[in-house]
């Protein structure tokens, strides 16, 4: 299975206080710039007595659209950096915000890059990561004794049977790479008996814990 890209698995936070200054990141899974737009306003209006609160965000499968601010702290020091580390790292549909309480001792330009970069990764770290990517997604009916068999088959981990819908047959999701169509396809007609129906096919991005 070929992957796409990497994005946080779940929203998260971290702290760390370093010379009497509070850092605190916050990291959260997008998939526009409204979205991260609207958690960067969240976030300034729950630290809306801070110091700084320092926006990051990369958005699109290519990393396509991203952008950081300084927000008061020197230039290169605060979001650029944080923007370098997402990039570096392979990080897409993510947006981080990085709130600073200023403790009174300066920390030059080497130390603002290093603490806001050490909370950003500890944030990322608490969130995991996520795989997404192109994966073949198949609309299949089936009866409920075919079904049962199908749902505790083991498929080693190339394919996902997910989301039943129980009506007077079971119609299901089942979730592969699409260079297996056509191994998976015949794995499960035989599980089934040959009695499995594809209602509808389609190549969309799932999102899968790393």
């Amino acid at each position: 299975m070929s992957c796409s890209y990497i994005t946080p698995a779940k929203s998260a936070s971290a702290e760390v206080t370093i010379e009497k200054s509070r850092f605190i990141a916050y990291v959260k899974p997008v998939s526009s710039r409204d979205e991260a737009e609207a958690f960067i306003s969240t976030i300034r209006e729950l630290d809306h007595d801070a110091t700084h609160n320092v926006p990051v965000y990369v958005i699109g499968k290519g990393q396509d659209e991203m952008w950081s601010s300084e927000d008061g702290e020197p230039q290169g020091t605060a979001g650029a950096p944080v923007l370098k580390m997402l990039l570096q790292e392979g990080l897409s549909d993510v947006c981080i915000v990085i709130t600073r309480y200023f403790g009174g001792i300066k920390l030059g330009t080497g130390g603002l890059v290093r603490a806001y970069t050490q909370v950003a990764k500890a944030a990322l770290q608490k969130a995991g990561r996520s795989e997404v990517k192109d994966m073949l997604l198949m609309q299949m009916s089936c009866g409920y004794k075919t079904y049962n068999r199908i749902e505790k088959y083991d498929f080693s981990g190339r394919a996902i049977v997910r989301n039943p819908r129980y009506l007077d047959t079971v119609q299901f999701e089942f979730v592969t790479d699409p260079d297996d169509e056509e191994e998976m396809i015949a794995l499960l007609r035989d599980v089934s008996g040959d009695t499995v129906r594809l209602l509808e096919k389609m190549i969309t991005q799932i999102k899968i814990m790393c």
